[in-house]
């Protein structure tokens, strides 16, 4: 080979190496990372998450030598059951339907924590939910509800907490509501990658793709060949119910997105026109979610603070997916502008503003 050959040949290999921050690049099997599903289904989920346990259980069985835990409720007033599977042993253990969610979680994890030997923990977690949305509240039109069904609630705050034992190589929601900045800054320190839908998500969720792509979640790195599954069985289901949003934010870089926000966003001069903004919620109530980059560029706030927003959202959402209509003839929309984030409409309600101020990121938005 003559020198400028081999030049070149260096050039190329340098370069390659620079590449691997592409999100393309980021996702590595890693065969003794663990997988820890929580299934908070007691209530109109039930049926749905008892199926979800049960294809876990037969791919488990593929999966020699791999860790999976599910952490399960879901019949009302029967309980919990944490269940360890390796080698297609289960170790079982029952707990009490008195003891809270937290503390359940807080058992899970340390369970989980005792036997880790350094390997990676991946989160599933399967339920309803609504995002920031306070626990309880006395005001009629904001949900009694946060993360879990029906006839249990469970605060963001409360789920962290639950959790927090614990580092993650990904949080993944198979949940609706649940890809806002909000709640992304509630989880950002605990795990590298967060993975969630900024709409609803549809049933049947992830269920045919446990069945055809559950080897993917062992990832290291996030499970990108997953989440392209989902987005492929989204885009070949029928009309209405292919309608999705989904991405995968990395957190190390969310602290600039965070702090590029705070910056200008709490200004008593800011004002956004709500009504030309990328609405990513069905409901006709004032309290939705907005894609959070359509939500800044709509405002008054000046373009070199819009663009640092952007150049920030790029480095944080490193995939998104998202159909161009929602649920259309089910009071859904069209989505024309999707960044993988939402937001609450800040100044909307001052009712909700309340609320909104007692979340983790409504402390740290609106502290002096």
């Amino acid at each position: 080979m003559n020198k400028l050959g081999y030049i070149f040949l260096v050039f190329i290999l340098v370069f390659s190496s620079c590449s691997n921050d592409n999100y393309i690049n980021e996702e590595k099997i890693k065969d003794n990372s663990v997988l820890f599903f929580y299934i908070a289904t007691n209530s109109n989920l039930s049926h749905e998450g008892e199926k979800k346990v049960k294809i876990i259980l037969e791919e488990s069985k593929t999966t020699l030598n791999k860790d999976v835990y599910i952490l399960k409720e879901t019949r009302l007033d029967s309980g919990f059951v944490f269940m360890h599977v390796n080698d297609s042993k289960i170790d079982t253990i029952n707990y009490d339907k008195k003891i809270s969610h937290k503390e359940l979680l807080q058992k899970a994890t340390n369970y989980i924590k005792e036997r880790l030997q350094n390997r990676a923990v991946n989160l599933i977690v399967f339920s309803h939910a609504s995002g920031w949305y306070p626990e309880e509240s006395s005001i009629v039109n904001i949900p009694k509800r946060a993360i879990i069904d029906d006839y249990h609630s469970q605060s963001l705050d409360d789920f962290y907490e639950g959790i927090e034992s614990l580092h993650y190589n990904y949080i993944m929601f198979e949940s609706c509501n649940m890809g806002g900045v909000e709640p992304l800054f509630r989880f950002h320190n605990i795990c590298d990658y967060y993975i969630s839908s900024s709409t609803e998500m549809l049933s049947p969720g992830f269920e045919k793709i446990y069945k055809s792509s559950f080897q993917k979640l062992y990832t290291e790195g996030p499970p990108l060949s997953f989440i392209e599954d989902y987005a492929n069985f989204i885009n070949q289901s029928k009309y209405p119910f292919n309608s999705a949003t989904i991405s995968i934010c990395k957190t190390q870089f969310s602290d600039i997105l965070f702090r590029t926000i705070k910056k200008n966003i709490t200004q008593k001069s800011f004002d956004v026109n709500i009504s030309k903004v990328q609405r990513l919620h069905r409901t006709d109530e004032e309290e939705v979610y907005y894609d959070i980059e359509d939500y800044i560029n709509k405002s008054n706030l000046e373009d070199n603070f819009k663009s640092e927003v952007s150049n920030s959202l790029k480095k944080v959402v490193i995939y998104k997916f998202s159909t161009e209509k929602f649920l259309l003839p089910y009071r859904g929309f069209a989505i024309k502008s999707y960044s993988g984030l939402s937001i609450n409409n800040i100044f909307g309600n001052t009712l909700y503003l309340n609320y909104y101020k007692k979340t983790a990121w409504g402390e740290y938005l609106f502290e002096n």
